[in-house]
């Protein structure tokens, strides 16, 4: 070794060269010792145990650096997390740092040297903040007694198990009407943007005839159900998070309930003209709803003379429509027959008097729970007693609050002029009364209004049929049907001036989601059919059916459905002096 100068007793000797073997002693000792610095000083710690040399700033010791051969784990995915590093060379106070993608460094506050090979540290929440940005992590040991450092680029993976955004149960049911039609997601998501998430059923099964992709969406068509039962599947399904350097899973466990046709149907089951008042609670997951109904028929009068009128049948609805958001329950009204004289059926009915019959009640469904949809009431003192909508059932929304409607028949009238028959219900108009006035004039309720009145009668009107309002006497007209918009009822005002009432209308949604756009008729009798999707606003109607009987009959449209039976919503016949048959809601899905 060469050396420029030294001095030895008081000489300077240039250019000094130390030989031999073993060593040179240099000079020791400790940190708090250090004086009289100048830059090219040497010397050896003996605090530190290293050999030093200042470089006209400060002290430098001269050492090893620190290695990192490895981490474990090899990902964090929040503060907190204990890593470990192994490697050598590590000393008492290293500091330990993460350096991001960006270059920026995170210092951990908790290190522990646990050995010359092993050190722990404790991620921080300003590592955590920064690791969706970063992804990849390089890990960094500082021994700051040398100042030497090691680095491990790409070490440390921001990432951790899928998180499940789905809660862990039953994730629906799945009604035989919506069988093919609903699907169902299983979310999860990773902390980490960059990483891929796949989810699969690893244990259990689903519903036969579905299956689950690796974006978590289960579809399918179930296989049915026998009507009345179901069945529940169980299954697992894990979601494996790939990051950069590690792989995670998650598992987690659902159900899917698959349900048989069910098909609810809700009669009369007192007097025929009470008519009925129910409430249909939603399932859980249900998604739409058929439903099949009709109204009320209207009642007869006969003197024994033979100067009467029949009652008119009643009409036909089927139509599958949509739940709402927020609907909860469902009004069911199912019509009572027209009294054979005064009393209207349940369900929008218009009363008679003086022989003149009630009109059948129409059945339908409302939205939302109504506690007293329709009241009983002789709103003239006359003593026809009518079946009129309470305030909150005559301020619904034709376009979300009315779904479906089955119109009630006219009530036949009575006096000298004979065949004083009620219109039939239902159609897209009802059908027209006959009497004194001449033969269907009483006009019936169409889409958008009810049939007209006479000086001493009323006409029908939303969801209600015409009614008298001045008893003349001598003989009386039958009252208006209940529909969507009711029949008319035509009582003049003088003896004898009596007609049947005209028949109220059924109704299923418009053409489009405003009420000015209404339904016409595809079929005889103002009947309407059609086998697609029609968006009334929010709500949907699909395959629906409207219809009338021929105009004279007493009996029932739709008779040949299934759901059909007995004389639901039948007119009571000519020479009889009987209410009308009460009507029938059934709801399947």
């Amino acid at each position: 070794m060469a050396i420029s100068k030294i001095i030895l007793n008081s000489q300077h000797k240039d250019n000094v060269e130390f030989t031999g073997t073993e060593a040179v002693r240099i000079t020791q000792g400790t940190t708090a010792e250090r004086a009289n610095a100048q830059a090219g000083d040497l010397r050896f710690n003996s605090t530190t145990s290293l050999m030093e040399y200042y470089d006209g700033v400060r002290w430098k010791s001269i050492d090893s650096p620190p290695v990192i051969s490895s981490v474990s784990p090899q990902y964090f995915g929040a503060a907190g997390e204990t890593i470990t590093i192994t490697g050598g060379n590590f000393q008492s106070g290293a500091e330990v740092y993460l350096i991001g993608q960006d270059s920026t460094e995170y210092k951990a506050s908790v290190v522990t040297v646990n050995s010359s090979t092993s050190i722990t540290f404790t991620t921080t929440s300003a590592m955590n903040t920064a690791g969706g940005a970063n992804d990849l992590f390089g890990v960094k040991v500082v021994n700051t007694t040398s100042s030497l450092t090691a680095t491990l680029t790409d070490a440390l993976d921001y990432g951790a198990d899928a998180v499940f955004t789905t809660s862990q149960g039953s994730i629906g049911n799945i009604y035989d009407i919506d069988r093919g039609d609903k699907t169902f997601t299983i979310g999860a998501t990773s902390i980490d943007s960059d990483d891929t998430i796949s989810l699969a059923v690893t244990s259990g099964s689903l519903p036969t005839g579905m299956s689950m992709n690796t974006s978590g969406v289960i579809s399918g068509t179930p296989s049915q159900e026998t009507a009345g039962s179901s069945s529940t599947y169980n299954f697992t399904v894990t979601a494996t998070v790939t990051g950069e350097i590690e792989t995670f899973t998650s598992t987690r466990n659902f159900s899917i309930t698959v349900f048989g046709l069910i098909a609810t149907t809700y009669d009369v089951t007192g007097d025929d003209r009470d008519g009925a008042l129910n409430v249909f609670t939603i399932p859980a997951g249900l998604t739409k709803l058929q439903t099949k109904m009709w109204g009320g028929g209207g009642g007869s009068y006969y003197d024994g003379s033979g100067n009467n009128g029949q009652g008119g049948s009643a009409g036909f609805t089927d139509t599958t429509f949509n739940v709402l958001s927020g609907e909860a329950y469902y009004t069911i009204i199912t019509a009572g027959g027209g009294g054979a004289n005064a009393r209207a059926g349940y369900g929008g009915g218009g009363g008679g008097v003086n022989g003149g019959s009630a009109g059948g009640g129409a059945s339908m469904i409302l939205s939302g729970n109504i506690s007293t949809p329709f009241l009983q009431q002789d709103s003239y003192g006359i003593g026809n007693l009518n079946s009129e909508p309470s305030s909150t059932t005559s301020s619904l929304s034709p376009v979300t609050g009315v779904i479906a409607v089955a119109g009630g028949g006219g009530g036949g009238g009575w006096y000298v002029i004979n065949n004083q028959h009620g219109g039939n219900g239902g159609g897209l108009t009802g059908g027209a009364g006959s009497g004194y006035w001449g033969t269907g004039t009483t006009p019936g309720g169409t889409q958008t209004a009810g049939g007209s009145g006479k000086p001493y009668s009323q006409g029908g009107s939303y969801l209600l049929g015409g009614n008298v309002t001045n008893n003349a006497s001598n003989g009386g007209s039958g009252g208006g049907g209940g529909g969507f918009y009711g029949g008319g009822c035509w009582q003049g005002s003088t003896g004898g001036e009596n007609n049947g009432g005209g028949g109220g209308s059924g109704f299923a949604g418009y053409v489009d989601g405003t009420s000015s756009t209404v339904l016409t008729a595809t079929g005889s009798y103002s009947s309407y059919t059609d086998t697609t999707t029609r968006t009334n606003g929010d709500r949907t109607y699909t395959n629906t059916s409207i219809i009338r009987s021929a105009d004279r009959s007493t009996t029932a449209a739709g008779t040949s459905d299934s759901y059909y039976s007995g004389t639901i919503g039948n007119g009571a016949a000519i020479g009889s002096n009987a209410a009308g048959s009460p009507g029938r809601v059934v709801v399947i899905y």
